[in-house]
């Protein structure tokens, strides 16, 4: 038994060490990269899908959106407008006959009105005309200033017409801000 050798040589150890090249190791290497391939390659592929369907989507909302700038939807939106307007108005039940009615009840015998402009954005209503006289203006300025819902009446101009003999005037008056209308 002497002569027995349990020691391996240096030549069995190299060709142990070096293995086979196509062992399990290079299968599963080998498997591994190819999965890792295939999945970079199916998300290149999926990517470049979404980016063709991104840049149809642009180009269809593109043509779309030139489409709603037209003139057509300009009216249509014209026409909203408005009827979105005359139904504020309607539920304010505000009667022009009744306004200027009051307003004809109020107006001093030698004052000639000639024009009226309401603004319910600032709350004012413009009042134009014409008269002989300061006095009567004086007077006109008056009685707008007692009326219920009038808060202030300023003169925004007063001229003198050499050709009629005239004082035009341009009465502002600055209504009470309050939730009903007021009663001119």
């Amino acid at each position: 038994m002497g002569s027995i050798n349990l020691s391996q040589s240096i030549q069995e150890k190299q060709a142990l060490a070096r293995g086979k090249f196509f062992d399990k190791g290079f299968f599963i290497n080998a498997t591994v990269l190819l999965l890792i391939v295939s999945a970079y390659a199916t998300s290149e592929w999926y990517l470049s899908r979404l980016e063709a369907e991104l840049l149809s989507l642009q180009t269809s909302s593109a043509d779309k959106t030139a489409t709603l700038n037209g003139p057509t939807v300009n009216r249509s939106v014209d026409v909203r407008n408005r009827i979105v307007t005359i139904v504020a108005n309607q539920k304010r039940n505000m009667n022009p006959q009744l306004v200027f009615s009051d307003l004809e009840r109020i107006v001093v015998p030698a004052i000639t009105l000639t024009g009226y402009t309401q603004s319910n954005a600032f709350g004012t209503v413009d009042i134009a005309g014409m008269t002989i006289n300061l006095r009567y203006l004086a007077q006109q300025m008056f009685a707008f200033k007692r009326l219920e819902g009038v808060q202030s009446v300023h003169a925004e101009s007063i001229k003198y017409n050499e050709k009629t003999s005239n004082i035009e005037f341009i009465l502002n008056l600055t209504l009470v801000s309050s939730g009903s209308e007021p009663t001119l």
